[in-house]
């Protein structure tokens, strides 16, 4: 039996580690309940060997509360919520005392202590606790989503902003990172740029294998959709839409135009990530120190939430490439 509840304590260690690493809240309640009910079988297995001792009882109850300290610590190291973790850490101890002290002191026997699976209701209450389990890991995973720590890394997070209606009807055939050049044709007008970066999640960690994608109005102020109706013709030789994956540090790079205004908005390139590591953001860059900021609406939204430094950059001229600009944005995304 001692060795059925050091089994269950490395299962509790295991699952609280990966979920530190990982935080996906719902996996880790569901393998938290299965660890426990695994816990529960060491007091069967000692009924069923008759090798139940008093050590054995004080080892089971010590093992209880390292189990209750690593798990609440690893619901509070995610969420903040250190006080709640506080006050349900002296809850367990209170109550596993009482446990504690009816395990060790009332004889063994199975007249007194039935096998866990021996009694009807015991198998309807493990049943009830899977259930339990499944309904109880997604309200927690929405409970930490409002804990001090996620309130603090959504104030780091690069605000998100609408697609616009001009996402590309019909990808062009190429649509690599170079938007400054379709194939072997010409270079397109505008005032060439770089745009670059990394991609990083809330803690500062890099963020590999992202996908990003970029589109934006040609030098003359017009999308290459169909839905832009402007008279004015559209550059030919713009690519328009580029996308390329974040290298394992994190880093993209796009070469394209510094962004142009046209009738109701400011200078910005659409921006839009996804990838299987982070939660899918759409949102915009705009020039900093560009005037018509201040008469653009999406613009004044995220100045009155106060994010809008979040989404600027500076174009300023690159100091080895005359007539290029050279803008660094680092976008900061959720993790799944």
């Amino acid at each position: 039996p001692n060795q059925v509840t050091a089994l269950g304590l490395g299962l509790i260690v295991a699952a609280s580690a990966a979920y530190l690493w990982h935080q996906v809240h719902w996996v880790f309640g569901l393998t938290l309940a299965g660890a426990f009910v695994f816990d529960a079988l060491d007091g069967a297995v000692a009924r069923q060997t008759g090798r139940s001792t008093r050590l054995g009882g004080y080892f089971d109850a010590m093992v209880d509360r390292y189990q209750e300290l690593i798990v609440l610590g690893a619901i509070g190291w995610v969420s903040g919520f250190w006080a709640l973790v506080l006050l349900a850490f002296s809850g367990a101890m209170l109550t596993s005392y009482a446990k504690a002290r009816v395990a060790i002191e009332v004889p063994v026997s199975n007249t007194a202590w039935p096998d866990l699976f021996e009694r009807l209701e015991r198998i309807v209450f493990l049943c009830l606790l899977l259930v339990a389990a499944g309904l109880w890991a997604p309200l927690l995973g929405w409970g930490l989503a409002f804990g001090p720590k996620a309130q603090a890394a959504a104030r780091l997070l690069t605000p998100a902003q609408t697609a616009g209606p001009f996402y590309p009807d019909e990808l062009p055939l190429d649509h690599d990172n170079d938007l400054l050049q379709v194939g072997d044709g010409p270079l397109a007008e505008g005032v060439p740029s770089d745009v670059y970066g990394q991609v990083r999640d809330a803690s500062g960690a890099a963020v590999a294998g992202v996908q990003v994608e970029i589109w934006q109005c040609d030098a003359r102020g017009r999308y290459h959709h169909a839905g832009d109706t402007q008279a004015v013709a559209a550059d030919p030789h713009f690519q328009g839409f580029g996308h390329t994956l974040t290298d394992t540090q994190g880093r993209y790079r796009f070469r394209t135009i510094r962004p142009v205004a046209y009738p109701g908005r400011a200078p910005h390139i659409h921006f839009r990530l996804h990838g299987a590591a982070i939660q899918p953001l759409t949102t915009q860059l705009y020039v900093q120190g560009e005037p018509g900021n201040a008469a653009d609406g999406l613009f004044r939204h995220l100045q009155a939430r106060g994010v809008e430094s979040r989404v600027l950059a500076d174009f300023a001229p690159s100091a080895t490439n005359a007539g290029t600009r050279r803008a660094r944005w680092d976008i900061v995304v959720a993790r799944t």
